[in-house]
């Protein structure tokens, strides 16, 4: 069934609002009508099945038949990345969607490029909020990810969650992904934490590990930023659904 999305503002009283953007893809895009029978997710872990009552351009309404709430898994995993060059964090954010990870913070660490402009800080979160919408839209998620303020690399690591699994991929470990994934299952929080285009530092890494963080390779070969968030999320997707 076709999926749309509206905010838990539009929805009350047993009736749906769509946003106009919603409205023209559900009209325009997808040629439903009134009468039509559709999905709505609200990005918290809702889904209501509903009848198309009116094709307003403005904002089509919806006749809620049924709540649905998406079942939580056992499990939370959280991203602290990094922020790449262009718009790879755009990727990292889309990727991470559809992996069904829950939280997304961007980092700023000791070797990280990228300069922030709080001027345009409002507009990149608009547009990463998009994108985690779109994905969401496209791989059936029923609940949005966190999406956090930037962090420094330091401070974020000084307040990891206790009993959290912390593992920090490294150039500088020699230690193995499969090993430190042994006993993953016991755990219900678990925080990646992935470097900038020329790695974290020595001494990050160290700050990390007296953390608790566990450190890793990922192999002989150099990621990217992006292709080590989807490579390590989805490993631990599968050592956790094993």
């Amino acid at each position: 069934m076709r999926r749309f999305y509206a905010s838990s503002e539009r929805i009350s009283s047993g009736k749906i609002k769509l946003s106009p953007q919603e409205t023209h893809h559900l009209i325009s895009v997808d040629r439903f009508k009134k009468g039509d029978e559709i999905l709505v997710f609200d990005g918290n872990g809702n889904e209501y099945k509903s009848i198309i009552f009116s094709t307003e351009k403005a904002g089509a309404v919806l006749e809620i038949k049924k709540k649905i709430r998406r079942q939580k898994r056992s499990y939370a995993i959280r991203v602290a990345v990094c922020l790449p060059k262009k718009s790879k964090f755009e990727t990292i954010i889309e990727k991470c969607t559809q992996l069904n990870v829950d939280e997304i913070i961007p980092l700023i660490s000791e070797r990280t490029i990228v300069k922030i402009d709080k001027t345009k800080t409002q507009a990149k979160l608009k547009r990463w909020q998009k994108k985690i919408i779109e994905a969401a839209k496209q791989s059936n998620r029923a609940k949005f990810p966190a999406l956090r303020k930037v962090s420094r690399f330091n401070e974020f690591v000084e307040n990891l969650i206790k009993n959290s699994f912390i593992l920090i991929p490294t150039l500088y470990s020699a230690g193995n992904l499969k090993s430190a994934l042994k006993n993953i299952q016991t755990y219900k929080d678990i925080t990646i934490l992935i470097g900038p285009e020329g790695g974290f530092s020595p001494a990050e890494v160290k700050l990390a590990e007296a953390k608790g963080a566990v450190a890793v390779s990922l192999g002989r070969t150099i990621l990217r930023t992006e292709t080590a968030v989807i490579f390590i999320v989805s490993v631990i997707n599968y050592e956790m659904e094993a």
